[in-house]
């Protein structure tokens, strides 16, 4: 049960931690003096007088033509959400970069994660007090809830809690047995290895849990280093196109020079021809 409390916490300090980190980047995103368009996917287009205008992938306008319009931010349900510069809410549609990955971790991820726990937590939460309800405490008195839990599944596992205080209210003895059994002691103990959740034991269900975020832990690192391997080939192809090769500007300026020289040098001629057509054969000198 700590476990999963700690667990719940900890998903919590991410989302305050994600929701302060998303706020800030929101609000400096189209800020033309940030370098920070990698934090979220945009779509540029060329405009008529030559100029770029950067959108989100709704359209939400971030820079036209060297004009800035800068996100926002607004607390919506909880959750800090992101507006455009005209005031309408684009969480939804943002994609790609660091915000769009925590908004996904934020929206989509986590909310999963957390509805697991919930339902873990809720289930042996919900077993244990059916279960100790049915024996008979040190008292003789009939057993009652070990754990307080929500309504719902929902929150159960941050809400979770012990509500029992006295040591006797462990109903061990069966109904029967008188408060000295332990028959219903057995049937608590056994609670471990039963299907309580989605017909897995609280081991098993826990384990999928776990393998599923590492799954998806590793996905994203291939994911991103595929991206990033595929962003560093169309680096070096768009360098090689537009790079200049000093040896081969050598050998142009080279070749310039020369055809000049070849070039003065016709010139030279013809002026010598012409000078001698004008004198009518005689050597003249050509200044």
């Amino acid at each position: 049960m700590h476990v999963t409390t700690a667990t719940s916490d900890a998903l919590q300090r991410y989302l305050d931690l994600a929701s302060q980190q998303m706020k800030l980047t929101a609000e400096n995103m189209a800020n033309v003096d940030t370098p920070g368009y990698n934090l979220v996917g945009f779509d540029q287009t060329r405009t008529e007088n030559n100029g770029l205008t950067l959108t989100t992938a709704n359209g939400a306008v971030l820079v036209s033509e060297g004009r800035s319009y800068a996100l926002g931010t607004a607390t919506v349900g909880g959750n800090v959400d992101v507006v455009s510069a005209g005031g309408k809410d684009i969480t939804s549609s943002l994609t790609g970069g660091s915000l769009g990955g925590i908004l996904q971790a934020r929206d989509q991820d986590l909310p999963t994660v957390a509805s697991a726990l919930d339902t873990l937590a809720y289930a042996i939460g919900s077993a244990v007090n059916t279960q100790n309800a049915a024996g008979v405490d040190a008292n003789g008195n009939p057993g009652g809830n070990l754990f307080t839990l929500p309504a719902s599944a929902t929150g159960a596992a941050s809400t979770i809690a012990v509500g029992a205080t006295d040591p006797n209210a462990v109903a061990a003895a069966a109904t029967g047995q008188g408060s000295s059994g332990n028959g219903n002691a057995t049937a608590l103990s056994s609670l471990a290895n039963a299907n309580l959740v989605g017909g897995q034991t609280i081991a098993d269900n826990y384990a999928s849990l776990l393998t599923q975020l590492g799954s998806t832990a590793s996905r994203m690192s291939d994911e991103n280093t595929t991206q990033q391997q595929s962003l560093a080939q169309l680096t070096t192809q768009q360098s090689s196109q537009s790079s200049v090769s000093l040896d081969q500007e050598a050998a142009n300026l080279t070749l310039y020079e020369r055809s000049y020289d070849a070039a003065a040098k016709v010139f030279t001629i013809v002026d010598q021809l012409m000078a001698s057509a004008l004198n009518l054969g005689e050597e003249t000198t050509v200044t």
